[in-house]
């Protein structure tokens, strides 16, 4: 039986546009996972945010709560000694019991929604949700921006929100796919070198031949794909 070596080399010359729209929109696909990225970032760190001025705010609560707890025990065993000495009512004590009663209860959903506080930071960071952290409290003003100009938080939204600038990157490489689709009206040419050996020896040369040559293409007809 004969043995053959075929070499197919191919290189574009024109192509319409094809070949460079698609190398643009790969580069803008790229820098649109980019924008995804940050503004992935910038939501974890939002959330953070939030979780850890939510336990601060949590922790508060329960402050108060024990406070407000305090101060009803004191009452409650001032109205008792003030039962004992004819001084009020049993009544007086009885509402001071109630009014504790319902202080111990918000006390507990305090507590509750402290520790449930707390769990959601611990998963946003990603460790063990009982593991406890002293939170650091601040005093301090947070910087806000003033909202009477819309018209430049607008501008500074289209200059740095990755979502709007993610977005501004996929339409541009949608446009790039227009490009890409047109250029199927348009001929292609290529430069083709072709090397055939055939022979019934390995490295025989009996039947070894080359070709060169330079080819022209156009759709006539591609069942409107073009268009569509």
């Amino acid at each position: 039986p004969g043995r053959g070596l075929h070499v197919h080399l191919i290189q574009p010359i024109y192509s319409g546009g094809k070949i460079t729209a698609g190398y643009q929109i790969s580069k803008l696909q790229r820098e649109a996972a980019s924008h995804g990225r940050d503004r992935t970032r910038q939501e974890i760190i939002r959330e953070f945010t939030a979780a850890y001025f939510g336990a601060l705010l949590a922790g508060r609560f329960v402050h108060v709560a024990e406070l407000e707890e305090t101060a009803v025990q004191a009452h409650l065993k001032m109205a008792r000694d003030l039962v004992d000495h004819g001084m009020a009512l049993r009544s007086d004590l009885l509402r001071a019991k109630v009014h504790l009663s319902e202080v111990e209860a918000r006390l507990v959903t305090a507590k509750n929604q402290r520790r449930l506080a707390s769990a959601n930071l611990n998963r946003i960071m990603g460790v063990d949700q009982g593991k406890a952290f002293d939170l650091v409290d601040t005093d301090e003003t947070l910087e806000t921006v003033a909202l009477n100009d819309l018209d430049q938080l607008i501008r500074e939204a289209r200059q740095n929100r990755p979502d709007f600038l993610r977005l501004g990157t996929m339409e541009q490489s949608a446009e790039k796919g227009g490009q890409m689709a047109r250029s199927s009206y348009l001929p292609s040419h290529n430069l083709v070198a072709r090397y055939d050996r055939t022979d019934r020896d390995f490295m025989g040369q009996d039947g070894e031949y080359w070709t060169l040559m330079a080819v022209a293409s156009m759709n006539l007809f591609e069942g409107l794909s073009s268009k569509a």
